[in-house]
């Protein structure tokens, strides 16, 4: 994995965007597999672990019987 040097300003504007539980029910149905997984990905990367799980779950609500996320 490449390392890269990221503002901190805008991973704080980032997170703060994403970790909005409303949004998160309201788009993670949306989003493709690996849509929501990347962004769990950075979500995880610096450090916001509850909200990249919390995208995966509010997903896997949409996911169909034979897709990654079903629960």
């Amino acid at each position: 994995m490449k390392t890269i040097t990221i503002d901190s300003n805008a991973v704080v504007a980032f997170v703060d965007v994403f970790e909005e539980a409303d949004l998160a029910r309201d788009m993670g149905p949306r989003f493709t597999c690996g849509e929501v997984e990347a962004l769990s990905e950075v979500l995880r990367a610096v450090g916001a672990t509850a909200a990249a799980e919390y995208w995966i779950e509010a997903h896997a609500t949409a996911d169909e019987e034979d897709d990654q996320h079903h629960r």
